[in-house]
């Protein structure tokens, strides 16, 4: 059995730069999500700190 040409795998291709840049936003919305954390704690501690100072 002979093969007719290539393997026609663009669909496979493109699915697979799908997940990756799926992959790639979720990381950088939980990488957003915990630095807003984290400045809400930093001014959260300068604040406890003001207060204890006075």
């Amino acid at each position: 059995m002979a093969l007719e040409g290539p393997a026609q795998t663009f669909n496979y291709m493109l699915l697979g730069y799908g997940v990756i840049l799926g992959c790639i936003a979720v990381l950088l919305a939980s990488m957003v999500a915990r630095y807003r954390s984290l400045m809400r704690d930093t001014r959260m501690l300068d604040e406890l700190e003001a207060q204890g100072k006075r």
